[in-house]
């Protein structure tokens, strides 16, 4: 996670946390109104604080929130949304990773493609929206991401495909093969059900 998303977590987390605490220690029902009261007040002091820089936006948006909105309630929704980008954002980071060694290892270009892509020999392609298509709300894989590879007769196709699944994290299978081009399917081994 970035130091954006991991600070602006921190902040949720602790402000919800020193809600509940100061009305645990009240024996009497706490309403919205004064719920909101002690999150604000516990966020605004960090919009003066340089460490909270990076999030201020998003604390002023927070301390100016109307009390009858219930705060405590988009804190955890905030935390939720968070929690379910860091997820995709794991599986993506995982996916450009490969990809990236796919560079390193075979010396191909890699190339995110649309419907009016012209593919040219020396790439391996990938379809854009593959990444957020064919992930579930959890950040699993739920179908293996496809990579089209394009040759020139120079590179061996035998060769080029045992030097990308060189990479153990992932499982590669050729769905379609040509002289000088295939399809993969590429699934992360922890997906393997």
């Amino acid at each position: 996670m970035t130091q954006y998303y991991e600070t602006l977590k921190d902040v949720c987390e602790n402000a919800l946390l020193n809600m509940y605490l100061e009305v645990s220690s009240n024996n009497r029902f706490t309403p919205i109104e004064k719920r909101t009261q002690i999150i604000k007040k516990f966020i605004k002091p960090k919009l003066k604080m340089s460490k909270y820089k990076v999030i201020k936006p998003e604390l002023k948006r927070l301390a100016l929130v109307k009390a009858t909105i219930s705060l405590e309630s988009e804190l955890h929704k905030l935390l939720t949304n968070m929690l379910e980008y860091k997820r995709k954002g794991d599986a993506e980071a995982l996916l450009f990773d490969f990809l990236g060694n796919i560079h390193v290892w075979t010396g191909l270009m890699i190339q995110v493609a649309n419907k009016f892509t012209v593919a040219e020999p020396g790439n391996v392609y990938l379809l854009e929206d593959e990444t957020f298509s064919k992930l579930d709300k959890d950040g699993h894989y739920i179908k293996p991401i496809n990579l089209f590879v394009y040759l020139d007769t120079d590179n061996d196709l035998n060769t080029v495909l045992s030097q990308i699944q060189q990479d153990e994290r992932f499982n590669i299978s050729v769905s379609e093969r040509f002289d000088t081009h295939a399809k993969l399917n590429v699934l992360p081994v922890n997906e393997l059900q």
